[in-house]
């Protein structure tokens, strides 16, 4: 059995590499910015429960702000990926039209990644909003509990995210 041989642009011109193929390329490319942001500001907030000072406390917070802002973009590109898939003259809006229609279909790998991925961005708008309100509080014991936990909760969401993110690109 002979499988087919997929060629890319880049096969025989390797600095064609540094333009996407297709637009339905640039979601990996955009999607890593936010999952780099929340693990950061993760791992800043790990140092706060042990170090608390006034520049981790800002650093989370600006790395926080940085991951949902990246994300809009993620979840731009991963909805025009979906739309072009069904060859729809709209992209974004077929994206979206059918990612709201298939939003449980948790036998859908896409589904599920939509999900867990939706999950982290809502933690991180928690995060945030939690920041505005509770803002000379929010780095004592219990408030910082909180923030810290949700801020792991979710990497370990954005982790399942990204398996099933990652499968769906590199089966």
């Amino acid at each position: 059995s002979s499988k087919a041989i997929i060629h890319r642009p880049w096969d025989n011109h390797p600095w064609l590499a540094f333009i996407p193929a297709h637009w339905k390329e640039l979601h990996p490319l955009f999607i890593h910015f936010p999952i780099a942001f929340f693990i950061i500001e993760a791992m800043v907030g790990l140092l706060i429960a042990f170090r608390s000072t006034a520049w981790f406390q800002t650093l989370s917070v600006t790395f926080l702000k940085l991951g949902l802002l990246f994300s809009v973009p993620g979840i731009v590109t991963g909805l025009w990926d979906v739309g072009s898939s069904l060859g729809a003259a709209n992209p974004l809006m077929a994206g979206l039209q059918d990612r709201i229609h298939y939003f449980f279909l948790t036998q859908s790998t896409i589904s599920m990644h939509v999900l867990f991925a939706l999950t982290v961005v809502v933690l991180g708008l928690f995060r945030w909003l939690f920041c505005l309100k509770f803002r000379d509080k929010i780095w004592t014991s219990q408030f910082r509990l909180i923030y810290i936990g949700s801020s792991l909760l979710g990497v370990w969401i954005l982790m399942a995210a990204g398996q099933v993110g990652g499968g769906l690109s590199h089966p």
